[in-house]
């Protein structure tokens, strides 16, 4: 039986070479593409429950949605409008946020997080969503902390950011509820002040507890 020879090398060639990589480099870039593609779409939209939508869609807070199975509705919010307050007490929804407030003396200990606060009790301050440029000393910190920064922080969507709720007295940021309670006009303690609880959707209502837990 006659001995069986290696075929020959082949001769090497860029054109080959140049040919393979063109191929994974395109390879490489099209599935780049369609990773930022998904993330843009991902980050531009809010998962809402059905009756988190009605709710929403009644408010006139969703532009646009898509519906993903049966029970997931995926909508695009929009900002809600400013809100001035003028009562001493009262509630109202600032888009996916329950907010409710009434007169109460300020506490020894104000907290930076959370989702209860407290503010002097004087008019002017409003219920509105974050605009360019907010910035903020946070309650024990130091230095101006840019707001968008401290959303994304704080792992909001992007797609909710834009209608975040914020309570400010002009252009001073108070308050951005469950996030970072800024340094400004915090009240001092046994003071007439206005008490600020804030819920929202999806979220446990364990922000009440906790500041009521603090005042014993």
């Amino acid at each position: 039986m006659a001995n069986r020879l290696p075929p020959p090398p082949r001769e090497f060639s860029w054109a080959r070479v140049l040919r393979t990589l063109s191929f994974w480099a395109l390879v490489i870039v099209g599935c780049i593409a369609l990773v930022q593609f998904a993330a843009g779409r991902r980050e531009a939209t809010a998962d809402l429950n059905y009756t988190q939508f009605s709710e929403q869609l009644d408010q006139g807070n969703v532009k646009s949605l898509e519906i993903v199975g049966r029970r997931v509705i995926r909508g695009d919010p929009a900002a809600p409008d400013p809100v001035a307050v003028s009562a001493e007490r009262g509630d109202t929804r600032f888009g996916l946020f329950s907010v409710e407030w009434r007169p109460d003396p300020a506490p020894a200990r104000v907290e930076r997080g959370g989702w209860t606060t407290w503010l002097p009790a004087a008019e002017g301050w409003e219920l509105r969503p974050p605009r360019a440029g907010d910035r903020l000393v946070p309650l024990g910190g130091v230095g101006r902390r840019p707001l968008r920064r401290l959303l994304m922080e704080a792992r909001v969507p992007r797609g909710e950011r834009t209608g975040y709720l914020v309570v400010a007295r002009g252009e001073t940021v108070l308050w951005v509820p469950g996030i970072c309670r800024a340094a400004a006009e915090v009240p001092a303690p046994g003071t007439r002040a206005v008490r600020l609880d804030v819920i929202r959707d999806g979220e446990p209502e364990n922000g009440r507890d906790g500041a009521e837990a603090d005042r014993l």
